[in-house]
């Protein structure tokens, strides 16, 4: 068995160590987030950005009992989309609440983004707007990593 030199060895745990905060730091940054602005008799209003992960739908989905004693959902969206089988369960449940969508941000001053798997739920509400003056919805073919490719030679 080789030995390794103490540069080295110091070398390689730096690396480690370095490869796991980042793995944490892309973790926490990836995650988006979604919050509930607002709860009356008649509407919940949720918010969702960043990047749309499994954690999410689970989220939305617990609010379930909550979204159907309401008239309506509405959800804010302002993500660069994630997760496409997360995205289509939230989406999923945007229509069986007959739920409103709009891209917009929190504030509603800034430019608000739907790219990707956002679309997804976007697409889901029975009422759709974009509200940030210059939001944007963007789409593009699905790329799954389950799917096998095929190639065409």
């Amino acid at each position: 068995m080789a030995r390794l030199s103490k540069p080295r060895v110091k070398r390689e745990l730096l690396l480690l160590v370095g490869i796991g905060v980042l793995t944490c730091l892309l973790t926490v940054v990836a995650r988006a987030d979604f919050r509930v602005l607002k709860r009356n008799a008649s509407i919940v209003e949720l918010f969702i950005y960043g990047t749309i992960t499994e954690r999410d739908a689970q989220a939305i989905e617990a609010l379930s009992p909550e979204l159907e004693q309401r008239l309506f959902p509405w959800i804010k969206l302002d993500s660069i989309g994630g997760d496409v089988d997360a995205a289509m369960k939230i989406g999923r449940l945007v229509r069986q609440y007959e739920g409103f969508t709009s891209i917009e941000r929190e504030d509603s001053l800034a430019n608000a983004n739907c790219y990707s798997s956002c679309a997804l739920i976007f697409i889901a509400g029975v009422r759709r707007s974009i509200v940030s003056p210059g939001g944007q919805l963007g789409l593009h073919r699905p790329y799954l990593a389950s799917m096998p490719r095929i190639d065409k030679r």
